[in-house]
């Protein structure tokens, strides 16, 4: 009998690679949490696993109201705080594109 022969190896490339942008994460650090002001972490909306990519996507979140995000949800958080994160991610994109530099890739 001859054996079955084995598989190649393939390196595989990041699995959201296409859909991270380093440059608007680091700009979306720079501005102020949308519940209290202080220093953020760049939150994604839309999780990258459910097709989210960063621009239109992100929100700055200190890291006490991102971990209040994940325990309510992100309807109850919402509801809580009066704000719209898709509404917010998308109007951040658009302030993002219209700062020089920041163009449309």
């Amino acid at each position: 009998m001859i054996p079955a022969p084995k598989p190649t190896a393939k390196r595989q490339k990041p699995r959201f690679h296409k859909l991270r942008d380093p440059a608007y994460q680091a700009w979306i650090r720079c501005q102020p949490c949308l519940v209290c002001r202080r220093v953020p972490e760049a939150c994604h909306v839309r999780s990258r696993g459910a097709g989210g990519a960063d621009r239109g996507n992100l929100v700055p979140l200190c890291h006490d109201h991102h971990q209040e995000q994940h325990m309510r949800g992100i309807e109850s958080f919402q509801a809580r705080y009066k704000l719209d994160l898709r509404l917010r991610a998308e109007w951040l994109t658009d302030a993002y594109l219209r700062e020089p530099g920041n163009g449309i890739i």
